[in-house]
């Protein structure tokens, strides 16, 4: 009888073991199925089966067995929620371009503007005055600036009631700038600022300044990194001010630059490559001034081997044709031959 009751003990224990092994190879094949599938209703019909196996007594988790009354493992069906870092806030920086010229002058309450007479610097010495501002002109005379240029410059400077100098230059002592190379913009700016700069200087004035807007593409000018060597600054860049907006307010401000064309210097309308004298920016110079007699505007006479290369605007190609016979005996004391270019300025 001893013998058969053992015997029969032993069979259920072996019985419920047998269960019980049946059972977590059970769930955790499922457990294991249901962790490769990324699909939502797996997951959420792994929590509920895991409720379930949770009452029925044990979960399996790998090769971990949890009984009841002991703390149940983390969920592995259930994703973390990343947790979110508290961070100090901080004040945004203030860009250089969010400045206005208000705050430029503020602090910088005196300065010395490198003066061309031009839409820009026109613009820049009006609003240094009206920002109550301690600046004076300076305008460089080279024989790379007309001098219709520095007529502009006094009478700009006049109207605003500032006071302008003017400083004689002969950048073409420098071999560099008269070489003619395809940066000679650089060397000629480095050239005109450290003689303003040494000028402003003298004055009492340690901040240097220009005309350089927004619109101006850096890439393209080669000066600018003369500018920036010699630490001039530029307001109307740094306060994002284009091109458009800056004529705009001149107008407004009831400047008489505010339509005047964009013109650059003489230098410019020979090519790079070719050594530049005088006497061919002499024969540039005047040969520009004979067509703007002739009611002209916003054009360029430009040299080609020893010919002029008249540049205008599509509206006045017309005008040029019908007006051939007088811009060839108006040039023809400077160019033997006048040709018309068929691609607008």
């Amino acid at each position: 009888m001893k013998k058969q009751c053992l015997y029969l003990l032993k069979a259920a224990f072996t019985k419920k073991a047998k269960d019980r092994d049946r059972k977590k190879q059970e769930y955790s094949s499922l457990y294991n199925y249901i962790t490769i599938s990324q699909e939502m209703n797996l997951c959420h019909e792994g929590r509920r089966i895991q409720k379930e196996i949770c009452f029925r007594g044990f979960v399996v988790f790998g090769c971990r067995t949890l009984t009841p009354g002991r703390k149940a493992a983390k969920n592995p069906f259930q994703r973390k929620k990343p947790k979110r870092m508290k961070s100090k806030k901080k004040k945004p920086k203030r860009k250089e371009a969010e400045m206005n010229l208000n705050d430029f002058f503020q602090r910088h309450p005196k300065a010395a503007l490198g003066f061309s007479g031009g839409v820009d610097s026109s613009y820049l010495l009006y609003a240094a005055k009206s920002c109550g501002a301690e600046v004076k002109a300076y305008f460089v005379k080279s024989p790379f600036q007309p001098q219709f240029e520095l007529e502009d410059a006094r009478k700009a400077a006049e109207k605003l009631q500032a006071e302008l100098r003017v400083i004689e230059l002969d950048v073409l002592q420098d071999e560099k700038v008269a070489a003619n190379p395809p940066n000679r913009c650089y060397y000629c700016k480095k050239a005109i600022f450290s003689k303003l700069a040494a000028a402003a200087s003298a004055d009492g004035y340690s901040v240097l300044m220009d005309g350089t807007n927004a619109s101006d593409p850096e890439e393209e000018r080669p000066g600018m990194q003369a500018l920036q060597e010699l630490e001039v600054l530029s307001p109307l860049r740094l306060c994002g001010l284009t091109k458009e907006q800056i004529r705009r307010r001149s107008k407004e401000a009831g400047l008489f630059t505010w339509n005047k064309p964009a013109y650059a210097c003489l230098a410019t309308r020979i090519p790079a490559g070719r050594a530049i004298t005088a006497e061919l920016l002499q024969k540039v110079e005047a040969a520009e001034a004979e067509l703007a007699a002739m009611g002209l505007s916003d054009f360029r006479v430009r040299v080609f081997h020893d010919a002029a290369r008249l540049q205008v605007k599509a509206a006045q190609f017309a005008w040029a044709a019908e007006q051939r016979q007088q811009i060839r005996n108006r040039l023809a004391p400077y160019f033997e031959t006048i040709l018309l270019d068929l691609e607008e300025r």
